[in-house]
Protein backbone atom coordinates (compact mmCIF):
# COMPACT_ATOMS: atom_id res chain seq x y z
CA UNK A 1 0.00 0.00 0.00
CA UNK A 2 1.35 3.29 -1.00
CA UNK A 3 1.68 6.37 1.53
CA UNK A 4 -0.84 9.17 1.22
CA UNK A 5 0.52 12.43 -0.19
CA UNK A 6 0.36 15.48 2.16
CA UNK A 7 -2.54 17.88 1.75
CA UNK A 8 -1.64 21.23 0.28
CA UNK A 9 -4.88 23.08 1.29
CA UNK A 10 -5.70 25.15 4.51
CA UNK A 11 -5.02 28.73 5.76
CA UNK A 12 -1.75 30.12 7.12
CA UNK A 13 -3.32 30.47 10.55
CA UNK A 14 -4.21 26.76 10.42
CA UNK A 15 -0.79 25.83 9.20
CA UNK A 16 1.14 28.25 11.58
CA UNK A 17 -0.99 28.83 14.67
CA UNK A 18 1.97 29.73 16.95
CA UNK A 19 3.15 32.51 14.64
CA UNK A 20 -0.30 34.11 14.58
CA UNK A 21 -0.63 34.04 18.36
CA UNK A 22 2.70 35.90 18.62
CA UNK A 23 1.51 38.45 16.06
CA UNK A 24 -1.68 39.16 18.00
CA UNK A 25 0.33 39.69 21.14
CA UNK A 26 2.58 42.17 19.34
CA UNK A 27 -0.39 44.10 17.95
CA UNK A 28 -2.02 44.35 21.35
CA UNK A 29 1.27 45.42 22.89
CA UNK A 30 1.68 48.10 20.26
CA UNK A 31 -1.79 49.44 20.95
CA UNK A 32 -1.13 49.52 24.70
CA UNK A 33 2.21 51.21 24.19
CA UNK A 34 0.65 53.83 21.91
CA UNK A 35 -2.03 54.64 24.43
CA UNK A 36 0.59 54.79 27.17
CA UNK A 37 2.74 57.10 25.05
CA UNK A 38 -0.16 59.49 24.51
CA UNK A 39 -0.91 59.38 28.23
CA UNK A 40 2.69 60.17 29.10
CA UNK A 41 2.80 63.05 26.66
CA UNK A 42 -0.43 64.46 28.10
CA UNK A 43 0.93 64.09 31.64
CA UNK A 44 4.13 65.89 30.77
CA UNK A 45 2.10 68.71 29.19
CA UNK A 46 -0.07 69.06 32.30
CA UNK A 47 2.99 69.05 34.57
CA UNK A 48 4.65 71.73 32.44
CA UNK A 49 1.51 73.88 32.56
CA UNK A 50 1.17 73.48 36.31
CA UNK A 51 4.84 74.20 36.85
CA UNK A 52 4.60 77.32 34.73
CA UNK A 53 1.54 78.44 36.64
CA UNK A 54 3.25 77.87 39.98
CA UNK A 55 6.20 80.12 39.01
CA UNK A 56 3.93 83.20 39.08
CA UNK A 57 3.44 85.06 42.38
CA UNK A 58 1.80 88.33 43.45
CA UNK A 59 4.13 91.00 44.78
CA UNK A 60 3.16 92.13 48.32
CA UNK A 61 2.73 95.82 49.09
CA UNK A 62 5.54 96.60 51.56
CA UNK A 63 5.62 100.43 51.50
CA UNK A 64 5.26 101.64 55.10
CA UNK A 65 6.50 98.35 56.57
CA UNK A 66 9.70 97.86 58.49
CA UNK A 67 12.51 96.08 56.69
CA UNK A 68 11.93 92.93 58.75
CA UNK A 69 8.21 92.89 57.97
CA UNK A 70 8.88 93.43 54.27
CA UNK A 71 11.45 90.63 54.19
CA UNK A 72 8.97 88.24 55.83
CA UNK A 73 6.26 89.08 53.29
CA UNK A 74 8.68 88.67 50.39
CA UNK A 75 9.92 85.27 51.60
CA UNK A 76 6.34 84.03 51.97
CA UNK A 77 5.95 84.59 48.23
CA UNK A 78 9.35 83.13 47.40
CA UNK A 79 10.80 86.52 46.46
CA UNK A 80 14.21 87.89 47.35
CA UNK A 81 14.40 91.33 48.99
CA UNK A 82 17.23 93.81 48.48
CA UNK A 83 17.74 97.32 49.90
CA UNK A 84 18.43 99.52 46.89
CA UNK A 85 19.17 102.68 48.90
CA UNK A 86 18.41 104.65 52.06
CA UNK A 87 17.35 108.31 52.14
CA UNK A 88 15.86 110.97 54.40
CA UNK A 89 12.10 111.42 54.33
CA UNK A 90 9.90 113.98 56.07
CA UNK A 91 6.83 111.72 56.36
CA UNK A 92 8.06 108.10 56.58
CA UNK A 93 9.66 107.16 59.95
CA UNK A 94 13.20 105.86 60.10
CA UNK A 95 13.58 102.17 59.16
CA UNK A 96 10.38 101.91 57.12
CA UNK A 97 10.00 101.32 53.38
CA UNK A 98 9.57 104.45 51.24
CA UNK A 99 9.13 102.77 47.84
CA UNK A 100 9.41 99.40 46.15
CA UNK A 101 10.03 97.91 42.71
CA UNK A 102 8.07 95.98 41.41
CA UNK A 103 4.96 97.64 42.78
CA UNK A 104 2.54 95.81 45.05
CA UNK A 105 -0.10 93.55 43.44
CA UNK A 106 2.00 93.00 40.31
CA UNK A 107 2.50 89.41 39.08
CA UNK A 108 6.11 88.24 38.73
CA UNK A 109 8.10 85.00 38.61
CA UNK A 110 9.10 83.28 41.80
CA UNK A 111 12.62 84.08 42.88
CA UNK A 112 12.56 87.63 41.48
CA UNK A 113 14.23 90.35 43.59
CA UNK A 114 12.08 93.00 45.25
CA UNK A 115 14.04 96.26 45.47
CA UNK A 116 13.17 98.66 48.28
CA UNK A 117 14.22 102.13 49.48
CA UNK A 118 14.41 102.52 53.27
CA UNK A 119 13.75 105.78 55.14
CA UNK A 120 16.51 107.35 57.22
CA UNK A 121 13.89 109.46 58.99
CA UNK A 122 13.82 113.25 59.16
CA UNK A 123 17.16 114.89 58.45
CA UNK A 124 18.14 117.23 61.27
CA UNK A 125 20.70 119.98 61.72
CA UNK A 126 22.22 122.01 64.56
CA UNK A 127 21.46 125.72 64.35
CA UNK A 128 24.55 127.94 64.14
CA UNK A 129 24.98 131.27 65.91
CA UNK A 130 23.65 134.12 63.75
CA UNK A 131 23.87 136.91 66.32
CA UNK A 132 26.18 139.75 65.27
CA UNK A 133 26.09 138.43 61.69
CA UNK A 134 24.79 140.55 58.84
CA UNK A 135 21.27 139.66 57.69
CA UNK A 136 22.30 138.78 54.12
CA UNK A 137 24.92 136.33 55.41
CA UNK A 138 22.42 134.77 57.82
CA UNK A 139 19.90 134.38 54.98
CA UNK A 140 22.47 132.50 52.89
CA UNK A 141 23.26 130.22 55.83
CA UNK A 142 19.57 129.48 56.44
CA UNK A 143 19.08 128.50 52.80
CA UNK A 144 22.19 126.30 52.72
CA UNK A 145 20.94 124.38 55.75
CA UNK A 146 17.61 123.69 54.05
CA UNK A 147 15.69 125.77 56.60
CA UNK A 148 12.90 128.27 56.06
CA UNK A 149 13.25 131.90 57.13
CA UNK A 150 9.78 132.48 58.58
CA UNK A 151 10.14 136.14 59.57
CA UNK A 152 12.56 139.03 59.95
CA UNK A 153 11.70 141.70 62.54
CA UNK A 154 13.48 145.01 63.02
CA UNK A 155 14.18 147.00 66.16
CA UNK A 156 16.22 150.10 66.85
CA UNK A 157 19.60 149.29 68.37
CA UNK A 158 23.08 150.76 68.80
CA UNK A 159 24.29 147.88 66.62
CA UNK A 160 24.95 148.50 62.95
CA UNK A 161 21.96 148.41 60.64
CA UNK A 162 21.07 144.91 59.26
CA UNK A 163 22.92 143.14 62.09
CA UNK A 164 21.18 140.10 63.57
CA UNK A 165 20.42 140.67 67.27
CA UNK A 166 18.57 137.45 68.16
CA UNK A 167 17.23 134.25 66.62
CA UNK A 168 14.47 131.72 67.26
CA UNK A 169 15.12 128.84 67.90
CA UNK A 170 18.40 129.72 69.64
CA UNK A 171 21.83 128.59 68.44
CA UNK A 172 22.70 124.97 69.23
CA UNK A 173 19.11 123.70 68.88
CA UNK A 174 18.70 120.48 66.86
CA UNK A 175 15.89 120.97 64.34
CA UNK A 176 14.57 119.08 61.27
CA UNK A 177 15.75 120.28 57.88
CA UNK A 178 12.36 121.84 57.07
CA UNK A 179 12.20 123.86 60.32
CA UNK A 180 11.37 127.55 60.36
CA UNK A 181 13.58 130.19 61.96
CA UNK A 182 12.99 133.84 62.81
CA UNK A 183 15.52 136.64 63.10
CA UNK A 184 15.50 139.95 64.98
CA UNK A 185 17.57 142.56 63.13
CA UNK A 186 18.91 145.99 64.07
CA UNK A 187 17.49 148.97 62.24
CA UNK A 188 20.24 151.18 63.70
CA UNK A 189 19.93 153.91 66.26
CA UNK A 190 16.49 155.42 66.56
CA UNK A 191 16.09 159.17 66.44
CA UNK A 192 14.34 159.31 69.80
CA UNK A 193 12.11 162.29 70.39
CA UNK A 194 12.15 164.04 73.76
CA UNK A 195 10.10 166.89 75.20
CA UNK A 196 12.24 170.00 75.54
CA UNK A 197 12.58 170.87 79.24
CA UNK A 198 12.58 174.40 80.56
CA UNK A 199 16.26 175.31 80.95
CA UNK A 200 15.77 178.96 81.89
CA UNK A 201 17.26 180.00 85.20
CA UNK A 202 19.75 177.09 85.22
CA UNK A 203 23.47 177.46 84.97
CA UNK A 204 25.00 176.66 81.57
CA UNK A 205 27.47 174.19 83.06
CA UNK A 206 24.69 172.13 84.65
CA UNK A 207 22.58 172.23 81.49
CA UNK A 208 25.42 170.85 79.34
CA UNK A 209 25.96 167.94 81.75
CA UNK A 210 22.26 167.06 81.79
CA UNK A 211 21.82 167.18 78.01
CA UNK A 212 24.98 165.14 77.44
CA UNK A 213 23.46 162.26 79.42
CA UNK A 214 20.67 162.06 76.84
CA UNK A 215 23.02 162.38 73.90
CA UNK A 216 21.79 165.85 73.02
CA UNK A 217 24.22 168.47 71.84
CA UNK A 218 24.27 172.03 73.14
CA UNK A 219 25.68 174.64 70.80
CA UNK A 220 27.92 177.59 71.67
CA UNK A 221 25.96 179.80 74.01
CA UNK A 222 25.43 183.49 73.22
CA UNK A 223 25.79 186.00 76.01
CA UNK A 224 23.50 188.87 76.93
CA UNK A 225 23.85 191.31 79.79
CA UNK A 226 21.38 190.69 82.54
CA UNK A 227 21.98 192.85 85.64
CA UNK A 228 21.31 191.08 88.89
CA UNK A 229 21.48 187.57 87.24
CA UNK A 230 24.42 185.27 87.96
CA UNK A 231 26.79 184.94 85.03
CA UNK A 232 26.11 181.86 82.87
CA UNK A 233 22.44 181.59 83.73
CA UNK A 234 20.21 180.52 80.85
CA UNK A 235 17.95 183.36 79.76
CA UNK A 236 16.35 181.83 76.65
CA UNK A 237 16.44 178.60 74.65
CA UNK A 238 15.66 177.02 71.28
CA UNK A 239 13.62 174.84 71.01
CA UNK A 240 11.18 176.38 73.47
CA UNK A 241 10.04 174.43 76.55
CA UNK A 242 7.49 171.71 75.66
CA UNK A 243 8.57 171.41 72.03
CA UNK A 244 9.81 168.08 70.57
CA UNK A 245 13.57 167.53 70.64
CA UNK A 246 15.61 164.83 68.87
CA UNK A 247 19.25 163.82 69.16
CA UNK A 248 19.93 165.22 65.72
CA UNK A 249 19.05 168.74 66.89
CA UNK A 250 21.41 171.17 68.56
CA UNK A 251 20.06 173.17 71.48
CA UNK A 252 20.76 176.88 71.28
CA UNK A 253 21.05 178.90 74.49
CA UNK A 254 21.42 182.53 75.52
CA UNK A 255 23.07 183.04 78.89
CA UNK A 256 23.57 186.06 81.11
CA UNK A 257 26.74 188.05 81.32
CA UNK A 258 27.87 191.03 83.43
Amino acid sequence: MSEAAPQSGGSLETRHPGLFRFGRICVKAGVYLGVAGIGCALGVFVVIRLSFHNTKVTVPKVVGMTLEQARFQAERRHLALQVQSRRYDLSIPKGKIIQQDPQGAMTVRRGQTLLVVVSKGVESTKLPEWRNVRLDQAQISVKQLGLTLASVSYISSPEQTQTVLAQTPPAGTIVPKDAQVSLLVSSGRSDAVFVMPDLRGRLLQNVRLMMRRYGIQVGAARSRPSPGTPTGTVLSQTPLPGYPLSRSQIVQLVVSSQ
